[in-house]
């Protein structure tokens, strides 16, 4: 299972390893770690574990959402 893309600049530059002057360099490896952890799945399941993570289906779109409470 693989992330197929972004509807944020900021965070494709942060998944492919580029800096973002708009993120902190602390955010950025935090977020670079999930979305590596998230890119490396092998099912959808697999991210609803922990229970820190929430993973919701977007309404009318075949696209899920996951929301993390740090």
């Amino acid at each position: 299972m693989a992330i197929l893309g972004f509807a944020d600049k900021e965070t494709a530059k942060v998944f492919n390893g580029d800096f973002s002057r708009k993120l902190s360099i602390d955010v950025q490896r935090m977020a670079n770690r999930k979305m590596m952890y998230m890119d490396s799945v092998d099912t959808l399941n697999d991210l609803r574990v922990p229970p820190s993570k929430s993973l919701r289906a977007i309404t009318g779109r075949p696209n899920w959402a996951i929301f993390y409470h740090d």
